[in-house]
């Protein structure tokens, strides 16, 4: 009888560790995922400043020395 309850404790602890860490990793995953999205957003606005100045050839393309 002992025995039962020291595996379900056990089993108990276990379940509320790793719930525990799953709510942390979660938590990790959206932190990083708002900084990200925010960063991505900025970067956004970047993108179409640039892509509204016309483009130079010789910045997206390597000169060709032959």
């Amino acid at each position: 009888m002992s025995r039962q309850k020291f595996e379900f404790e056990c089993s108990t602890q276990a379940v509320v560790a790793a719930s525990f860490a799953g709510g942390v990793l979660l938590f990790a995953v959206l932190m990083a995922g708002g900084y990200f999205y925010g960063s991505y957003q900025g970067q956004q606005e970047r993108i179409k400043e640039l892509i509204s100045e016309p483009a130079k050839p010789c910045v997206w393309s390597p000169p060709h020395s032959e």
